[in-house]
């Protein structure tokens, strides 16, 4: 039976696209070989190969030596890696092995805020290493045209992964009355415009902007809700900040809940103020419903809306005029959207092209 090596840092349930990739490859007829920190689910083709964050460090050197063993011992005929420390140490290892390697990244860490020599160095690594890769998988344009036109990998993909949980559950809670029940219960009525943000309570997902923007334009507006939903450390925060600026009446704060579906059902306008890495899953899912939605101007979220609707992270002006004139307008609709490019079939046929150069249909159960 073929072969194929799947390597990522931390393998969890929650990794979803990581759980596609591998389904797929298992669906093409290969035992998959799972390498990485921990695994959720007992697999017998697990070898538990421990990588740090920390690029330079004695753990990873060791851990570079047990890979590199590994695939010297195993007759792989494709080899993946997930994030950037297991993409470095994944193709060092398979260097002189010449096996097919397959790199999908999120985010490059070049991207991320940090010093510039720092930046620089993440990306001379990634441009080095881009000779021993077959293939390149990113998640936006961005990161597609600096990989085509920088780096040296013979294909990049840019592949989007849609959490198909999301659209299935969505489809089966489109209920007028399980929406009315839901608006009775957060006391809210027909006559409010909804504003609805679901994220992690953290400072990246920036609350206090929108909590901001809603001091004015309920002002203007007092039908004007906004509901927040989600989890972390920051909600005892927000809500001091939502009894002291006297918003308690028009901002509610949720935590994570199955009601997430419904939320976007009843809800009659997106927002998402995060700063970095933002979540294309709920983006989607608004898309699907067809909300208005306002995002901020981030890569993510530029490969899937229009520039009317994105602002810069510390423009609260051009937020809070876009909300307003949301309400004016009474935008509850957008037509424009296209979401059948996101389809789950449509990212299995390119992923299967990859793996063995040609098309294939498949279902996979996540």
């Amino acid at each position: 039976m073929k072969k194929a090596l799947f390597i990522i840092e931390s393998f969890k349930e929650n990794c979803k696209n990581e759980q596609i990739y591998i389904k797929i490859l298992q669906e093409l007829g290969y035992d998959v070989h799972i390498v990485g920190n921990d695994l959720v689910n007992n697999n017998s083709n697990y070898t538990k190969i421990e990588f740090s964050k920390k690029l330079i460090s004695f753990k990873n050197l060791k851990s570079y030596k047990k890979l590199k063993k590994l695939i010297q011992e195993n007759d792989y005929e494709i080899i993946q890696c997930s994030n950037f420390i297991t993409g470095v140490f994944a193709r060092l290892a398979n260097k002189r092995q010449n096996k097919k390697i397959v790199y999908s990244i999120e985010n490059f860490e070049f991207y991320r805020k940090q010093f510039f020599v720092k930046k620089i160095f993440y990306y001379l690594i990634e441009k080095f290493l881009s000779r021993f890769t077959n293939t390149i998988i990113v998640g936006n344009k961005e990161d597609y045209v600096i990989s085509k036109s920088k780096f040296y990998a013979k294909h990049v993909k840019l592949i989007k992964i849609i959490n198909e949980d999301y659209l299935q559950k969505m489809n089966k809670n489109e209920n007028m009355e399980i929406e009315k029940s839901v608006k009775e219960n957060l006391g809210l009525n027909d006559e409010d415009y909804i504003f609805l943000n679901i994220s992690d309570f953290c400072k990246k997902e920036n609350h206090i902007m929108q909590l901001e923007s809603m001091i004015d334009v309920i002002k203007i507006y007092p039908q004007a809700k906004l509901i927040i939903c989600g989890e972390g450390n920051q909600k005892e925060f927000l809500e001091n900040i939502i009894v002291k600026y006297g918003l308690d009446k028009n901002v509610i704060i949720l935590e994570n809940t199955e009601e997430i579906y419904n939320l976007i059902n009843i809800c009659d306008c997106y927002l998402t103020t995060t700063c970095s890495k933002g979540n294309i899953n709920n983006i989607v899912l608004a898309m699907k419903k067809r909300k208005p939605i306002l995002a901020t101007n981030i890569k993510e979220y530029r490969d899937v809306l229009k520039n009317k609707n994105l602002f810069d992270v510390k423009d609260i002006k051009t937020l809070k005029y876009k909300m307003i004139k949301n309400i004016e307008q009474n935008n509850k609709t957008e037509k424009y959207y296209n979401i059948e490019k996101y389809k789950i079939e449509k990212v299995i046929e390119d992923i299967c092209k990859i793996y063995i150069n040609k098309k294939r249909v498949i279902k996979i159960k996540i």
